[in-house]
């Protein structure tokens, strides 16, 4: 009998009843959830390898956390405020977040577009296997190209790892693309209501350098014109180059001398790193549908040098493009780290293949860049006591006022935020994961506009498979500079500049390490990477003793 109550005690259990019943609900509601676990896992595991390329490398290694991170924490609230990305950690270091991102300065926004998964997965397979023919086809070109690189830079550099990614421009370019002997031009553009823009420059005097806000030199009226000219007869010969044929003694003597300019970037001419990788370019991508990119960090020149490629080379077999295959940006935003090349996409451009494009990064010493970030820091924001800006760790005072950090942490503000403990750590993540890339790029340094541009432009065109544009093979010079309006550039009109401002200003140690402290020199010495200035030809400046 007791026996039998026992057993139907056990069949109620079964049932739902009895004693045992909230244990054996418990298990149940435990094998839900983790079955619930485990099919969210395999969910995010397939958007990963369909958001990114298979066989395409990530550009630093937590990319894959990265992307998985995204994926969880969701960039915006429904129908609520926007919320930041939260910065990553890795060893110490802080990594920029992937999210949908803007563009920061430019009127073409960055914008992700729902995509099936068939057509992302489409759209990845096709730019991975293009990738893959890319990488197979350079092995045996870059064997070749190592030798070259090895005879390129002397004995003392051959210790920096980064030199195995230079090839000199002298050595690249067996024939120039544009006559010498021809008479070269200015660029000369209207906006649409018919004013002038940029306009052609033909002299230089006293009074013009007065309209600049540039310091007339002392002794102008005393000086002789061979006076004048001794140590800055190549600038004065870009400027007659360029076609500025009247120059003053004063506009002679405002002019840098041409040794104080080859100690802060070298006498090799322009340096352009990546050229070992034009032949996979013009291999691997069809040719009329090839097409050149800018990009590079806020202040570097990428609007100059879209203007003196647009002026000057053309993809000649593209028909349907009326700028010949010269883009503003790279279609993935031109101020994006170069690790959001597939998780972005810029204005117009989500049918565009950007496995097509050759990205021409822009770089700029950052002694020099920092001071312009001061001036024009467009989306970025970090603490910036008056009289220590640029700033690379906080002052005494500033830790007094209940500031906290130990470097003067940045935030720039795409349509995610990214953070970096420092403008100098921004500057050189920034730039490394572009070196590190897997896939064809040149990267160029902003000062070679001023004093090396015909030589720069004509190599990046023919790395691209470009032509020069002007049936004659004259050159167009950038002399004359823009007044700039608008949200692209700070809404604020900016001061008109020109070729020889430039080259004063650009040329000249005199403000590179304005408002810079002891300590941030230290700092500065070790996080702008030695190896990433050497590579550039980038004069370190020596920290002072006390």
């Amino acid at each position: 009998m007791s026996q039998r109550k026992r057993t139907r005690s056990g069949d109620n259990a079964l049932v739902g009843g009895g004693k045992g019943t909230p244990k054996l609900l418990a298990c149940i509601q435990c094998a839900v959830i983790l079955l619930l676990v485990m099919m969210t896992g395999c969910w995010m595991y397939v958007v990963i390898q369909f958001r990114k390329p298979s066989g395409v490398q990530s550009q630093n290694a937590s990319l894959d956390y990265e992307i998985l991170h995204e994926i969880i924490t969701p960039m915006h609230n429904f129908g609520g405020k926007p919320q930041q990305a939260s910065g990553l950690r890795q060893n110490g270091k802080k990594y920029i977040d992937h999210g949908n991102l803007g563009d920061g300065d430019d009127d073409a926004e960055v914008e992700e577009h729902p995509m099936s998964i068939e057509e992302i997965k489409d759209q990845h397979a096709a730019a991975a296997a293009v990738e893959q023919e890319i990488l197979e086809k350079s092995k045996s070109q870059k064997q070749v190209d190592s030798k070259v690189v090895q005879q390129d830079h002397d004995s003392s550099s051959t210790t920096n790892e980064y030199f195995k990614y230079k090839v000199s421009t002298k050595t690249f370019l067996k024939k120039s693309l544009f006559n010498k002997e021809a008479i070269h031009d200015q660029v000369v553009k209207k906006d649409k209501k018919g004013n002038i823009l940029h306009n052609a420059i033909h002299a230089v005097r006293k009074e013009d350098l007065e309209d600049l806000n540039i310091p007339i030199p002392d002794g102008w009226n005393t000086t002789t014109m061979e006076d004048a000219l001794k140590g800055r007869e190549p600038l004065v010969d870009i400027l007659h180059d360029a076609g500025v044929q009247e120059l003053d003694v004063a506009a002679v003597l405002s002019l840098p001398k041409w040794d104080v300019v080859t100690k802060l970037y070298g006498d090799n001419g322009p340096v352009i790193i990546g050229l070992d990788t034009c032949k996979q370019f013009q291999e691997t991508i069809p040719l009329d549908q090839a097409s050149i990119g800018i990009a590079g960090l806020f202040n570097t020149g990428t609007n100059p040098m879209n203007m003196y490629l647009e002026e000057n080379c053309i993809m000649p077999h593209i028909k349907r493009e009326r700028h010949g295959g010269m883009r503003f940006q790279v279609p993935w935003g031109k101020h994006v780290p170069a690790s959001w090349k597939w998780n972005n996409t810029a204005g117009n451009d989500q049918n565009t293949n950007k496995t097509n494009v050759l990205p021409v990064v822009m770089v700029r010493d950052p002694y020099s860049w920092m001071q312009s970030m001061c001036k024009h820091p467009y989306t970025a924001k970090w603490l910036r006591p008056k009289g220590h800006c640029p700033g690379l760790v906080p002052l005494a005072l500033d830790k007094d006022r209940g500031y906290k950090s130990s470097t003067l942490d940045v935030t720039v503000k795409y349509k995610a935020t990214a953070y970096f403990d420092s403008l100098a750590d921004y500057w050189t993540q920034w730039y490394e994961q572009y070196l590190h890339a897997d896939y064809p790029r040149l990267m160029v340094r902003f000062e070679d506009l001023q004093f090396h541009s015909r030589e720069m432009i004509d190599a990046i065109c023919q790395c691209a498979g470009g032509v020069a544009r002007n049936e004659d093979a004259s050159f167009s010079y950038v002399v004359d500079s823009a007044k700039s309006f608008g949200p692209g550039h700070g809404g604020k009109k900016q001061a008109k500049t020109n070729m020889i401002s430039a080259m004063i200003k650009y040329g000249s140690e005199t403000h590179r390490l304005d408002s810079l402290t002891k300590e941030d020199m230290e700092f500065a010495a070790t996080h702008f990477n030695p190896a990433f200035m050497d590579l550039f030809e980038y004069n370190v400046p020596e920290v002072p003793q006390s």
